[in-house]
């Protein structure tokens, strides 16, 4: 029951709240319900290993549907 910037700042508390923060429970909350299908229209795929590593890729503008269109989070 957090934000992604709370988050961020709440794992360089305490190693709980670190490896909590690295959890892909965790940022996959903070993802749009709509994610899959948005990396499924990418034009380019991102490079990512983790929920955290995609929140922070779809903070960045990122063009899907042939370039036709621009997904902004």
């Amino acid at each position: 029951f957090t934000c992604p910037t709370d988050t961020f700042r709440s794992s360089v508390v305490s190693s709980i709240f670190h490896s909590a923060a690295e959890s892909d429970v965790v940022w996959e909350r903070f993802l749009p319900d709509d994610y899959k299908d948005v990396v499924s229209r990418l034009v380019t795929p991102l490079a990512f290993t983790t929920k955290k590593e995609l929140f922070l890729c779809l903070c960045n503008p990122v063009l899907i549907d042939g370039g036709r269109k621009v997904f902004l989070k």
